[in-house]
């Protein structure tokens, strides 16, 4: 079972590849391969409820991290006038609206139904609940060709957190090793 503390990397082409999740995820892979080699018999069940709790101090500490727009800011859903070319800027249609600190709000511990693994990320389409925060990439990674600087708040809480994660990792797999010695 591989646990995934990385978002997803980023689908758009003229972003830069996801070289800090890459990097994220070997040092992930790495310690779960640790934990593979003590416990081969813990269900993908048991492997989740002993990273939970790191994922989720990991979580917290990336939402407290997340920039906070100073205002609402608002999508739209725009129409083409003719062929390529795009309409004025705010003349569509708004199919969405995001309150200051929605980023933060979306940020949680993600599982998905057909994957053993736990993500950590933004939960993207959830207008329901307003934490829809679909441009995390955008905000970490920037929007180069629109002038729109990168704010790294995921690799750099990642980098500050990831030694406390490990260290709550390996006190509950310890926890659940004396368990089944009983």
């Amino acid at each position: 079972m591989a646990a995934r503390f990385a978002p997803p990397p980023p689908a758009c082409a003229h972003y830069p590849k996801a070289t800090m999740a890459n990097s994220v995820q070997s040092e992930v892979d790495a310690i779960v391969q640790k934990l593979k080699a003590l416990a081969k018999d813990f269900r993908p069940a048991e492997m989740r409820r002993i990273m939970r709790p790191a994922a989720k101090m990991v979580a917290r500490e990336i939402a407290a991290a997340a920039p906070t727009a100073t205002r609402t800011v608002y999508r739209y859903d725009t129409p083409k006038l003719n062929g390529n070319m795009r309409a004025p800027k705010r003349s569509g249609r708004i199919v969405a609206q995001y309150e200051p600190g929605n980023l933060g709000k979306s940020i949680g511990v993600l599982t998905f139904r057909r994957s053993t693994s736990l993500w950590i990320g933004p939960r993207a389409g959830r207008k329901s609940r307003g934490d829809d925060g679909w441009y995390a990439k955008f905000v970490e990674f920037g929007v180069p060709s629109r002038g729109i600087p990168a704010q790294p708040f995921i690799r750099n809480t990642w980098d500050r957190v990831k030694s406390t994660a490990f260290k709550m990792v390996e006190s509950e797999v310890e926890k659940t090793i004396k368990k089944y010695q009983r």
